[in-house]
């Protein structure tokens, strides 16, 4: 379980270094929303440990800037970086060890985003619901604004698939409630493609793009009814703005709400959905009637 956040860093020819400043910069100014408290950080490239092929460039105890942090890194290094911060993080008289990452590396950011924030010892989703306090520190944190960084989601999930898997989620942030609409359909096409008893529904979505059919679901207003109502069936805390959040109330929100997601959904369109056999048909029906070129119409 952690904090995944995802950043848009907008701009074209912006060197790797600056990049990697920008979203350390964020990450300094985000944890500050916590009472957490630094012991010492590193800055490794490739991956976080020499077991996994990582290269330690530099360890520090106090950060005073983040170019001082990536003063020793180079802008080939910067590509590839990895920033761990450790500390303590406290939480009314509890201590609990705590580590941010800060993910400059491509790879990195797609499997646990930009910014990850974990716990050691005792899990945050059990800190989360145990600590009310805890929520509107996380919510306020939501608010972090840099120049020239922004954020495009953050998801607490038991594991880094929650990035994509709503299943995985305690609490979601997105820009739009499109992007949730997004998110749900991947997660059914990904279940569809693990589990066989689901496996028959694959043949509704191979023919669309996916940002399609976000875009029109999102786009009638009756779905912002629905996903209210689905919320408030799920055991789920829903706010909406100029962006859409997400909060469990129960560990197993997330996965109700998914379930009758898909539930409603393909009940309701599986028998008027053109699938990609139905497709084909109409593609046949046209081709299929040119037999020989006699045939053929000039």
């Amino acid at each position: 379980m952690a904090i995944y956040i995802k950043l848009n860093i907008p701009g074209i020819g912006i060197l790797e270094k600056e990049r990697l400043q920008r979203r350390i910069r964020f990450g300094l100014e985000w944890i500050k929303s916590f009472e957490f408290e630094i012991d010492y950080g590193e800055v490794w490239i490739n991956a976080p440990l020499k077991e996994l092929g990582g290269e330690l460039i530099t360890k520090f105890e106090k950060i005073t800037s983040p170019e001082d942090v990536v003063k020793s890194v180079n802008e080939e290094q910067a590509e590839n970086a990895i920033v761990n911060i450790v500390g303590v993080l406290k939480v009314d008289d509890n201590e609990y060890p705590s580590a941010i990452a800060i993910h400059n590396k491509k790879s990195f950011r797609k499997i646990y985003g930009d910014i990850e924030f974990d716990t050691s010892i005792k899990p945050i989703e059990d800190i989360l619901m145990e600590n009310e306090n805890l929520w509107v520190l996380v919510e306020k944190s939501l608010k972090t604004k840099i120049e020239g960084v922004k954020i495009e989601s953050c998801h607490i999930g038991y594991s880094p698939d929650a990035l994509i898997d709503v299943r995985e989620r305690l609490f979601s942030y997105l820009c739009n409630s499109k992007d949730l609409v997004m998110d749900l359909i991947r997660t059914l096409k990904q279940e569809a493609e693990e589990d066989p008893t689901f496996r028959r529904y694959l043949k509704y979505f191979r023919p669309y793009d996916m940002g399609f059919l976000a875009r029109k679901i999102d786009s009638f207003s009756e779905f912002n009814i629905f996903l209210t109502q689905l919320a408030k069936n799920s055991h789920i805390v829903k706010e909406e703005g100029n962006s859409i959040s997400l909060r469990a109330k129960e560990k197993e929100s997330f996965s109700n709400f998914y379930k009758n997601f898909r539930t409603d959904f393909l009940d309701s369109i599986k028998d008027e959905w053109p699938d990609e056999d139905q497709i084909a048909g109409i593609l046949y029906r046209w081709v299929g009637k040119y037999k020989s070129f006699d045939e053929f119409v000039d």
